[in-house]
């Protein structure tokens, strides 16, 4: 990763290399040069460009011609869209380099961007356990403001989403990128609608694919865990070659991944020792407590009686009754201790889903003159992700019949009951008793989502004058993701609810809602099976079979998009050249989801999609301009106003939208660059928010004590753009006193605004008696009691942010230090420091959220996160110790001493080794070691997931990878 487009003055040949790598990860547009030193993969620092690679080797200067420029003519940076040799923008921007993603071994690319302190890890495979729909999926969260507000683009053009059924998100799934294909990355990191249009908020990837493969590529690597899981087999290839006198290129390249993923958490250490979080029962202080050792309270997996004169009666295999030992801190879900040890809310949740997945690419290219190229790729992506999640559980639990005369027992006994139970029951007086069960016996729930993408793209470049440096291109795209989520084992709440309430009837047992004349009786249970519940392995295979099934949604998302861009220099003036881009961009988009119908109708535990058959246009042209104010004059060796627009207009209530931007670059020296930049930024509401279809449930108001409100969810038609006023000023310094180090620093504040949200009916309710009319006002009254309550998308939400991102980095040759020692080294650094995350949900005072590390709240970010390396080269072997840290912080910002016995989390560092040996010019060992100590993450529970939060911990532990890497 490096920082770009601050030049220096050409140096000797190690110097060129040290500025090569100089400012690597930078935020920062940066300093670059272009080398290849022995003994070491080329370097991953080159100026950030749309179009080709520059040749290995070649420098890059400041001053006079850019011999870069030269080699592969105007460059385009992702932080712009003009194209212009020697060209800075203002927007800070990280390059990371196909180098970066070989040395790692990155099955995929995003375990390397997510290595950036300005990405937090939200939707990575260790971070998606309890996902049942997109178990194994990677999406990229620049500045922890969510997949939806990261713009991910391919070559410079929009990559088709993958948008799982029942779930808002349109995020571009890294699964689907071949990452041997990839030359660099560019990451934009603040806000770019004005160049690239919507979703840009947090800002822009831009996935830059090789065009100029020769010969034949191969690589082959596993991987394992030191626990002998999350095995791995990855093998790829990229083949290339020119034709017709080299003025045609076509390459190929294909990659197949397998990855087993990791069961649950008591495959560790850490995780065996089952931290949650209980309520403190005692009626002391503080009033929730973090612990270890926390097992269900009101869930066995045989059921167990959960309130009531048998309460503690629990039912062990074959139904035999027994005591149930409770622990300390006994509560409505959880305690500590006590005698259902192995049994909590992570008891079988896959840590890391299994994933396998497939991509092809080819691309043919053309040359018809010097002024007109052609070319035509396509692209087929398949993945396939699985895990395990949770069992059904009675959380509320089953009512169990013993002659109550009210519903739904209506006077029938339940003959499962235990005669023992039973006894005891009517020697109570109890009539009827809640039954709390873990199902594991149903089998827990097993999504497998599969994906298949295919893309297609056709398009022209040429050149309109050499006069100007006028260039053109045109490219017309088609792209489709068809999702299909299998969910095995998900219980049917209606069949359970029936199922359940079993009683006698002509000497058999039958569900009561099938007894004719009863008043249980319900035609929508035809072919009932009833359940016995009392006792792990009670249920009969077909009472299983009718309380489960696998939910069966599929969704089609398809994307047409055309693009027509030009760029060059129609005029100078006193300090040079006048550079402009423009351009216009349409784009259709289409999605339908299709589910079946027991999940159109709400029914299952989890996953329920609705049917949706929408779709939108939209059309747009952008402007912008760079013009030199001032060039080598005292004190300002030059000095550029950066200012762009971009129109938009959608056919939903989106409308017509104006994006822009306006940043200036001033270098008073060769060695500083100064930097600002502000801009507008949106993100146009999807058509989830916009059509959502109308789900009705029944729900009790807790406000109002009001149970059986009906709650109508839906999603909004006239909601409007999310928007975004992003504010970056920094700086990168290069000094020539000390060659090979370079330093960048840059402050980030970015506000978004009319943030989509999807309410709950309790909140509305209780805005409502604050006296919020707005609220009120999707609320139907009756009697002054809530009879129901509309619950549609809302622009509610609002955030912002703000920090510093800096970088440094430091590189040399070690006998300019040490004679006789040979290679190179080089040091390099990148963090990230938050100020605040303010977050106001609509409800209430905004929330400082900085310096929160728990998992529980949208926009918390830890307070520091840096990365630490240095590499030692020397022909013909390359090693790399690197160290990631992320700051000490709270739980929850909200809590005090008298909410959380324990609000502070430790920090934490990984350290990580990679190495690389070039045994030939065609053959490369390589070798790596994630979290090489083998550290634990501390406890940082979630509520409904895991004893520690992937976001910022490793839950794995150390795991290895090697391969081998042959040019034929």
């Amino acid at each position: 990763m490096n920082f770009t487009e601050m030049r220096g003055p050409l140096q000797p040949k190690w110097r060129k290399a040290s500025l090569l790598c100089a400012t690597m990860l930078a935020l920062g547009s940066g300093f670059a040069a272009h080398a290849e030193t022995a003994g070491e993969p080329q370097s991953a620092a080159r100026p950030a460009q749309a179009e080709s690679s520059p040749p290995t080797g070649t420098p890059v200067s400041v001053s006079g011609t850019d011999p870069v420029a030269e080699a592969v003519g105007e460059i385009i940076v992702t932080g712009s869209r003009v194209a212009r040799a020697g060209f800075v923008a203002p927007t800070p921007t990280v390059v990371i380099g196909q180098a970066d993603i070989r040395q790692q071994a990155a099955s995929n690319v995003l375990n390397v961007l997510n290595q950036n302190p300005a990405f937090k890890a939200s939707t990575a495979p260790t971070t998606s356990g309890l996902n049942g729909n997109s178990p194994g999926a990677t999406r990229a969260d620049l500045r922890g403001l969510g997949p939806l507000r990261t713009l991910v683009l391919v070559d410079g053009k929009r990559f088709v989403p993958q948008v799982p059924a029942g779930a808002n998100v349109y995020a571009v799934d890294f699964n689907q990128i071949p990452s041997n294909l990839i030359d660099h990355i560019d990451v934009v990191t603040g806000g770019a609608s004005a160049q690239w249009g919507s979703d840009a908020v947090a800002g822009v990837i831009n996935i830059v694919l090789r065009k100029n493969v020769q010969g034949i590529e191969v690589t082959a690597q596993g991987g394992i865990s030191d626990r002998g899981d999350e095995k791995e087999y990855l093998f790829s290839g990229v083949a290339g070659t020119s034709f017709a006198d080299g003025k045609g290129h076509v390459e190929l390249a294909l990659t197949y991944e397998n990855n087993e993923g990791v069961r649950d958490q008591y495959t560790r250490a850490w995780g065996r020792q089952a931290y949650s979080i209980v309520a403190n029962t005692a009626g002391a202080t503080p009033t929730s407590l973090i612990l270890p050792n926390v097992q269900f309270s009101t869930l066995t997996p045989g059921g167990i009686i959960t309130s009531g004169p048998l309460k503690g009666t629990q039912f062990l295999p074959g139904g035999v009754p027994a005591p149930f030992v409770y622990g300390a801190y006994v509560g409505a879900s959880n305690m500590v201790g006590g005698g259902n040890t192995g049994y909590n809310i992570n008891t079988g949740v896959w840590l890391e889903p299994a994933v396998e997945r497939k991509t092809t690419y080819g691309r043919a290219q053309y040359d018809f003159s010097d002024s007109l190229t052609a070319y035509v790729e396509s692209s087929f992506a398949f993945s396939k992700g699985s895990s395990e999640t949770l069992p059904s559980r009675d959380t509320t639990p089953s009512t169990i019949c013993v002659g109550a005369a009210a519903s739904p027992c209506f006077g029938a006994t339940n003959p499962y009951i235990p005669a023992a139970t039973l006894a005891a029951a009517r020697a109570a007086n109890v009539t009827s008793f809640p039954l709390g069960r873990a199902n594991y016996d149903f089998g827990i729930t097993n999504p497998v989502v599969r994906n298949a993408t295919f893309r297609i793209i056709g398009g022209l470049e040429g050149t309109i004058s050499s006069k100007g440096n006028w260039k053109w291109d045109a490219a017309a795209e088609y792209g489709v993701n068809n999702y299909h989520d299998l969910i095995y084992n998900n219980r049917i709440r209606t069949n359970y609810a029936f199922a359940v309430n079993a009683v006698t009837s002509n000497g058999q047992i039958v569900c009561a809602a099938t007894v004719p004349g009863s008043p249980a009786f319900n035609a929508a249970a035809a072919g009932c099976v009833p359940i016995n519940l009392f006792g792990a392995g009670s249920p009969s295979p077909a009472a299983i079979k009718y309380v489960t099934a696998a939910t069966d949604n599929s969704l089609r998302y398809e994307q047409t998009d055309f693009t027509f861009n030009v760029t060059g220099e129609p005029f100078h003036n006193w300090a040079g050249p006048i550079s402009v881009a423009f351009g216009a961009e349409g784009r259709f988009e289409k999605e339908k989801i299709t589910a079946d119908a027991i999940s159109a109708a709400g029914n299952y535990e989890s996953g329920n999609a609705q049917n949706l058959d929408k779709g939108f246009h939209e059309t747009e042209g952008y402007f912008e301009t760079v013009v030199p104010l001032a060039r080598d004059i005292p004190l300002i060796r030059s000095l550029d106003l950066n200012g762009a627009v971009r129109v938009a207009h959608y056919n939903t209530s989106a409308g017509t939208q104006t994006t822009w931007k306006v940043g200036a670059v001033y270098k008073p020296i060769q060695d500083l660059m100064l930097r600002a930049a502000r801009s507008r930024d949106i993100r146009a509401p999807n058509l989830y928010e916009l059509n959502l279809t109308s789900t009705v449930t029944n729900q009790t108001i807790p406000t109002y004590g009001q149970p059986n409100v009906r709650v109508v969810t839906s999603g909004n038609p006239n909601l409007v753009p999310e928007k975004a006023d992003t504010f970056t000023i920094g700086g990168a310094l290069q000094p020539r006193v000390v060659p090979g180090l370079a330093i960048s620093v840059d402050y980030y504040r970015i506000k978004v605004s009319d943030i989509i949200t999807g309410l709950s009916a309790a909140n509305t309710a209780s805005n409502c008696l604050l006296g919020q009319t707005a609220f009120c006002n999707l609320i139907t009254f009756v009697n002054g009691v809530p009879s129901s309550i509309a619950v549609p998308f809302l622009n509610l939400a609002s955030t912002t942010t703000n920090g510093l991102d800096f970088q440094g980095e430091y590189r040399t040759r070690l006998d300019a230090l040490i004679k006789a020692v040979p290679g190179t080294f080089t040091l390099r650094a990148s963090g990230n420091y938050v100020f605040h995350s303010y977050v106001d949900t609509g409800f209430g005072t905004p929330i400082d959220r900085a310096n929160e590390l728990g998992p529980g709240n949208a926009y918390s970010l830890p307070r520091f996160r840096g990365t630490l390396s240095g590499t030692y080269a020397v022909d013909p072997i390359s090693i790399t110790v690197q160290a990631r840290y992320t700051s000490s912080g709270n739980y929850d910002n909200t809590l005090t001493a008298a909410t959380i016995n324990d609000n502070r989390l430790p920090s934490v560092t990984y350290v990580d080794l990679f190495a690389n040996a070039k045994l030939s010019k065609k053959i490369e060992l390589f070798f790596t070691a994630r979290n090489l100590l083998n550290k634990a993450p501390p406890p940082d529970p979630n509520s409904l997931g895991n004893s520690s939060n992937a976001a910022y911990y490793d839950l794995i532990g150390r795991t290895y990878r090697a391969g081998v890497r042959v040019k034929l």
